[in-house]
Formats: structure tokens, C-alpha cells, sequence
């Protein structure tokens, strides 16, 4: 009937690629089967198939708005320096795409760009490059396992920035046991953070019972969950063999309409079919979060969120 996923970016591209791109023409033979993402984030990967709909953050708004922030907080901070993962279609689209952008748009001066792949192990090399740069702010385009790698280097070589900001995945629980202390001050926007009751709970049935961690994109999987059963259960499907097709089509129409659904930690809004920017992406809030004592504390949240 449907299928909550894919996960990575990588995946998701070629896999809405096989999907009909003209909804309803006959003569378009390409998959009739909705996909309902949770994790893919790269930019505009909606767009591909009137099949693909994502719960996802919007990351060149999450960069613009952080590096907006940072910028009214900390004003004497003008240069950077920049690694990421030049093998992850993530991390590559986020620097390029979001990152890099909101960098010029505000007006940093990126001193120097090194590259290292998802899985290295080594970074001494580029590291001394970033340490010769002497940056006032890190910007890590990196997942959690590089990072870590990577910071830990930074202790060798007594690197030292005035602030890091990292990728937006990388705001996880993984990172904080990986590395928290090594991480201390990084700052990453999200749109998952233990800000409310419902959101805590959540966060700690999750790591309690399944040592699972709660994050942009894990809880999205739980929102997806609740917002796709309440539609199956609204739009009145047979669930018989013959009308399959009729009944993924209602499933799919129903989701493209949903618009307004609640999310763990406020409002989430469709978009529908017709909108010229990100069709079947979502908006939600955006919120922007720092590592202190190993803990990803709030450092920024919108003012409707605090009323809560």
C-alpha cells in the first residue's frame, strides 16, 4: 500500500527516480507506490515524483537561519574554515546547497575547504590545513563518525576555533557518547529537541527501552507512522488485491492534502502538489542546538515554541 522510507538520501534519489512522474497518465509506466520519507534531507529530492512525500528538514533555511543567529550573537566572528564528507550525497549537498550559501549571503570569508570521506579514519593532513587557516568559526559538514575522528584529531594538533557548527545530522545521541567533551560549544540547527513533555517522553521510552536515539530524523518515523494511519483509516480503502492501485491512489491523495498534522513537538505542514518550491516537503520549526557537558542543550528556539 505504501512504504515509510528510504533512509538515505543516496537511496531515496535513484528509488523515486523509478516512480510515475506524470500522476494519473496512462501513458507514464513509471511505479504507482507512495514513499513517505523520514530521513532523506538532500534538497528538492520531493520534486522527482508526485509519489514521494518527505518529513524532512529544510536545510538551506536551517543554514540561513543559523548562520543569521551567529551572526547577531557573536558579530566579531567574520572568517571560516570548512570540512565535509566529499563521498556522502548529504554532506555534499548540504555544504553546497545550504551551507555555502548562508555563508555568502551573510557575509563570511571562507579561508580554506578540505574534503575526507564518510568512513576515513585518518585526518591528520587536513586538519593541519584547518589548523593553519585559524579560522574564527568550524564549519563541520560532517556525520558522526568522521566527526568524531576528526575533532579528537583536533585535540592532537591543539586546534582551536571560536565556535563549530556541525551538519545537521550529527545533532544526535551518537555523537555525544562518541565524543560529547570533544564536541563541547559545537552548535547545529534541528528540528528535534527535548523542549516540551510529550517531546521528553518520547526521547526517553525510545533510548530506555531500545537504546534508540531521537533526533531530526528518527522522530520523524514516529510522526509519519501516526500521520499515514490516520489517513488509511480516513480515506477508505478495501484492502483487497484487485483495487490495490485505487487504493494506493487515495492513500497518496489524502497525504498530498493532509495539510496542518501535529508533530512531538509542534505544528508540522504539508505542502501540497501545487506548491513551486518544495511540493509534498513539509514546514516546521526550526530549532538550533549546542553541545555542552555532553548534553545537546537548546541555544536558540522560536518564540511559539517557548509559549509551550
Amino acid at each position: 500500500l505504501f512504504s515509510l522510507g528510504p533512509t538515505c538520501s543516496n537511496v531515496a534519489e535513484p528509488v523515486f527516480g523509478t516512480l510515475q512522474k506524470r500522476l494519473g497518465d496512462a501513458t507514464d509506466t513509471g511505479l504507482q507506490f507512495l514513499f513517505f520519507t523520514d530521513t532523506a534531507i538532500k534538497f528538492g529530492l520531493a520534486k522527482i515524483s508526485p509519489w514521494a512525500f518527505r518529513n524532512v528538514g529544510n536545510e538551506p533555511a536551517m543554514f540561513e537561519l543559523a548562520f543569521k543567529l551567529i551572526k547577531e550573537r557573536h558579530p566579531e566572528l567574520k572568517t571560516v574554515a570548512v570540512a565535509y564528507e566529499s563521498d556522502f550525497a548529504h554532506a555534499v549537498s548540504t555544504w553546497k546547497g545550504a551551507t555555502k550559501p548562508a555563508l555568502e549571503k551573510h557575509g563570511y570569508q571562507v579561508l580554506d575547504i578540505v574534503e575526507w570521506r564518510f568512513e576515513d579514519v585518518e585526518f591528520g593532513a587536513q586538519v593541519t590545513k584547518l589548523r593553519k587557516a585559524n579560522a574564527d568559526i568550524l564549519v563541520m559538514m560532517t556525520h558522526t563518525f568522521s566527526t568524531c575522528g576528526a575533532v579528537k584529531e583536533f585535540k592532537r594538533q591543539r586546534v582551536k576555533a571560536k565556535l563549530m557548527v556541525g551538519i545537521t545530522s550529527a545533532a544526535s545521541t551518537e555523537t555525544m557518547v562518541g565524543c560529547g567533551q570533544a564536541v563541547e560549544g559545537m552548535v547545529i540547527p534541528t528540528n528535534f529537541a527535548t523542549i516540551n513533555p510529550k517531546a521528553k517522553a518520547v526521547a526517553e521510552k525510545a533510548w530506555t527501552k531500545y537504546k534508540a536515539d531521537s533526533n531530526l530524523h528518527s522522530v520523524p518515523a514516529y510522526e509519519n507512522l501516526y500521520a499515514i494511519k490516520g489517513i488509511v483509516e480516513k480515506v477508505g480503502i478495501k484492502n483487497e488485491p484487485a483495487p490495490l492501485l485505487a487504493d494506493r491512489r487515495k492513500v497518496r491523495d489524502g497525504l498530498a492534502t493532509l495539510g496542518t498534522f501535529q508533530g512531538v513537538i509542534g505544528p508540522i505542514k504539508m505542502n501540497g502538489d501545487d506548491d513551486p518550491v518544495k511540493p509534498r516537503d513539509v514546514d516546521k520549526a526550526i530549532i538550533l542546538v549546542q553541545a555542552k557537558n555532553a548534553q545537546w542543550t537548546v541555544w536558540w528556539q522560536p518564540p511559539e515554541l517557548e509559549k509551550k
